[in-house]
């Protein structure tokens, strides 16, 4: 009689790709500020571009209850392949490190660029802070 053998495949569907723009030293803590992007790819289509600015200090802690806070701006739908296109990126590695590349030499102001790029090419986001 001859057998039959199930099994189950895994196929990765979501790819990360993480570049840090800007890093600067923190006078309060060990740990670094800093500003960094991630680009999310399901299958082969972009899915969502996120920047983070993370920040952290005593006086932060004072003023809000925490020690560190951190900033987003969230990219999804259209608007993500709207941003590629502006950066000719295919892929999210390529997408990631373009992006890195164009706004490292702002350093700690890099995340408000990012903002003021992002409204002159009207490209749609949302921003929240943690």
């Amino acid at each position: 009689m001859a057998s039959i053998t199930s099994y189950k495949k895994e196929y990765r569907t979501h790819s990360f790709f993480n570049e840090t723009i800007a890093e600067w030293p923190n006078i309060d803590r060990t740990c670094n500020d800093c500003v960094s992007v991630e680009v999310e790819m399901v299958y082969v289509r972009f899915h969502r571009v996120q920047f983070c600015k993370n920040i952290s200090g005593h006086d932060l802690e004072e003023e809000y209850g925490d020690d560190d806070l951190e900033y987003f701006l969230t990219i999804e739908g259209n608007a993500v392949q709207k941003l590629a296109g502006k950066f000719s990126a295919r892929d999210g590695k390529t997408l990631a490190k373009r992006i890195a590349e164009r706004f490292a030499p702002y350093g700690q102001s890099s995340f408000d660029e990012i903002k003021k790029f992002l409204d002159k090419k009207d490209i749609e986001y949302c921003q929240s802070m943690y």
